[in-house]
């Protein structure tokens, strides 16, 4: 539940944000802690998890918000950083 939270309140302050940028770390870490509960795996691999699936949601996060450039990019963004992410855990 965690997850779901920062994730919407980061989503929505990015959308407001005239860059569309913000600090993804609080995703980072509640996705460390989610990843950690339910994969087992080093430390490193695990982070490295978070970072990628946070930058997964970012991408998704412009394609729904409406903010997306190039959508069809996004969608690739997303499918390659979801594979990274699941194939460090490993």
């Amino acid at each position: 539940m965690d997850y779901w939270v920062v994730h919407r309140r980061l989503a929505l302050e990015r959308k407001q944000a005239p860059n569309h940028t913000g600090d993804i770390e609080p995703m980072v870490a509640s996705l460390a802690r989610l990843h950690a509960a339910l994969f087992d795996g080093p430390s490193e691999a695990i982070r490295r998890s978070a970072e990628l699936r946070a930058d997964a949601a970012a991408a998704v996060d412009r394609i729904t918000g409406g903010y997306s450039t190039d959508v069809a990019t996004d969608w690739r963004q997303v499918e390659a950083h979801l594979r990274e992410a699941y194939g460090s855990l490993r």
